[in-house]
């Protein structure tokens, strides 16, 4: 029967029809069940696409970096331009805090002196009225002794 049909084929071929296939251009495989070859077909759906090679795939993963980069890079500005800002105040309070610390520390010195000065002044006046009352019993001592010294 085979033999039938390839004759049948011929003759058609004869015939010169389109429809007919030419048999000398038809690629017959005879494959196991157990080939790999139909796993793999069977696998990526007969494409045979096993996905990128490891250098492909190497730089896709760069060219993701870079993508991610970019991306990242206004939230990055935008993170150290409010850390600047925020350093800056702080260091404006500080500022702020050092100079209020300053004045205080003046204004203490100033009480201190003036606190100073005024018991200074206590204790001059305290060694004038002290001295005074020395001269004078040590003038009436003199004038007594004289006094004496007289009689």
């Amino acid at each position: 029967q085979a033999d039938e049909a390839l004759l049948y084929v011929r003759s058609l071929q004869r015939k010169k029809r389109a429809d007919v296939p030419d048999l000398d251009r038809i690629r017959v495989t005879v494959r196991h069940t157990e080939d790999p070859w139909l796993a793999a077909a069977a696998l990526t759906k007969k494409t045979f696409n096993f996905g990128p090679t490891p250098r492909q795939a190497a730089m896709e993963g760069y060219i993701w970096v870079v993508v991610g980069s970019v991306l990242c890079l206004p939230c990055f500005i935008g993170y150290a331009a409010n850390l600047c800002q925020i350093l800056s105040a702080e260091r404006k309070r500080k500022e702020r805090m050092q100079s209020i610390a300053a004045r205080r520390t003046q204004a203490a010195r100033g009480e201190h002196e003036m606190i100073q000065k005024e018991e200074q002044g206590e204790r001059e006046s305290e060694e004038g009225v002290v001295a005074r009352a020395d001269s004078a019993s040590t003038a009436r001592r003199r004038g007594k002794s004289k006094d004496k010294d007289a009689l």
